[in-house]
């Protein structure tokens, strides 16, 4: 991929956090791309620091924290910008589908009337009437029947999958470059979630929208990415094309997400669990974060000792655990 092909790129994202024990750094060196009209997913366990990584895009951090490394959008350094720029690029060049549409949605006003208004922040001399125009027009592009009844509904009003369409409605009302769906998919039954992830493919498809997709299923994130990242420990732990890591996942961690979704062993089985805690991220001085956890048949003093980095395997995808080119490497029971 060239660099007029990368809209987004993360390099060595670290974000610190006061603790009553001193700063803690939650995000270790992140490093991830997002290429134009491109679907990349972003998996791991609660904790990982998936949503910690979107917010940061954004700029959503809260007031005490602390960026360092490198964020460009469009080539443009986003660690760099005032906050009245960076709050020009959110809602209209970045948009944000965040887990809940309850707290998204404001209960008090029309869908519709939300929608409009979140085009008008960004386009106030178009006047109300193109704003609830293209209101409209976005409710069509995700799905919503009957739209002009259905904006004049309240929240409420909507189950829970159509809310989460209004609130991707949001994020697409101003034609953005880049979408970032923060577990929308969690709450939904798998029907639903099946649609949601339509609407966001045809955004892809349709008005060439990228997507960063963050979700702790690698299975969905199978059916929606072209490429995925698995995040461990607030670190990227392995990157590859999305059916390659479902299909041959390298990293031991990704390898024992997978086997511990639903239906991945056979019927009257117990399902497998990972054992052990998740790693506390900024606590781990050395050594790899998944040591204590890893069923991986080939530890050694030297996980235990020396921190693995995010490297390219002989096969051009990346991978930081030290057994990473050893064709032996699998998971034990």
């Amino acid at each position: 991929m060239t660099m007029t092909d990368e809209l987004l790129r993360v390099d060595d994202l670290v974000v610190t956090l006061p603790t009553a024990d001193g700063p803690r750094a939650l995000l270790g060196g992140v490093d991830l791309h997002v290429g134009r009209g491109e679907i990349v997913g972003v998996a791991g366990e609660s904790g990982s620091g998936k949503s910690l990584t979107a917010l940061a895009i954004m700029g959503l951090l809260p007031g005490n924290a602390t960026r360092g490394g490198s964020i460009r959008f469009d080539g443009a350094e986003l660690l760099d910008l005032p906050e009245r720029r960076m709050r020009s690029l959110r809602g209209s060049r970045m948009g944000m589908v965040f887990q809940d549409p309850m707290t998204t949605l404001n209960p008090l006003f029309r869908v519709g009337d939300q929608i409009a208004e979140a085009y008008l922040i960004h386009h106030p001399r178009k006047g109300r009437a193109v704003a609830r125009a293209r209101a409209l027009e976005v409710l069509r592009l995700v799905g919503v029947p009957e739209p002009e009844r259905r904006a004049q509904q309240y929240p409420h009003q909507w189950s829970g999958g159509m809310r989460q369409r209004a609130v991707i409605a949001i994020a697409l009302a101003n034609d953005p470059e880049l979408v970032i769906a923060d577990e929308a998919t969690t709450a939904l039954d798998a029907t639903i979630q099946a649609q949601v992830v339509d609407v966001l493919v045809r955004a892809r498809d349709e008005l060439g929208v990228s997507v960063l997709f963050i979700s702790h299923d690698l299975g969905l994130i199978a059916q929606i990415a072209d490429r995925a990242v698995v995040m461990y420990a607030g670190r990227v732990v392995e990157g590859a094309a999305a059916d390659e890591i479902f299909e041959d996942s390298r990293h031991p961690y990704a390898r024992a997400l997978l086997a511990s979704r639903p239906g991945s062993s056979a019927p009257g089985t117990v399902l497998p669990t990972i054992p052990g805690q998740p790693a506390r991220p900024g606590l781990l001085l050395h050594g790899c974060p998944f040591e204590p956890r890893c069923r991986y048949v080939h530890r050694s003093e030297r996980c235990r000792d020396e921190t693995p980095h995010l490297l390219a395997s002989q096969d051009g995808r990346v991978s930081a655990c030290h057994f990473r080119d050893d064709p032996r490497m699998e998971v034990g029971s």
